[in-house]
């Protein structure tokens, strides 16, 4: 058996779809991140990650993101521009940036086994 739907009746039903989507999106969500905290359109550089500077016959290399590089290797949005003993000198539409290994807090101590006797801690 089906139902002829007048125009009226149509249209009272697309009111009623239109008004349960206002209720939709009023309703909060606790799991929903804040607007702040939302992606935006815009798009950032990702960082790549420095691992180590290598060495050998006086020509400097580094490893950033697992990738073997040197001066004027191109790595994503970034161009190596220099290889610093202790990091790396990186330039992209944005401007140069640099970025260095992390400097040990404190000198490697020796477990308590290796030591000799009479050296103190």
């Amino acid at each position: 058996m089906s139902r002829a739907r007048t125009p009226a009746a149509a249209l009272a039903g697309l009111a009623a779809l239109k008004l349960a989507s206002a209720t939709a999106d009023a309703i909060h969500d606790p799991m929903r991140p804040p607007i702040s905290a939302r992606p935006s359109g815009v798009t950032r550089e990702a960082v790549p990650v420095l691992s180590g500077i290598v060495t050998v016959e006086g020509r400097r290399s580094a490893i950033l993101d697992g990738r073997l590089v040197h001066p004027g290797s191109i790595l994503g949005p970034y161009t190596v521009e220099a290889i610093l003993n202790d990091g790396v000198r990186l330039h992209s539409a944005h401007g140069a940036r640099e970025l260095h290994l992390p400097m040990p807090s404190s000198p490697i101590k020796k477990p308590a086994a290796e030591r000799s006797r009479g050296e103190t801690p």
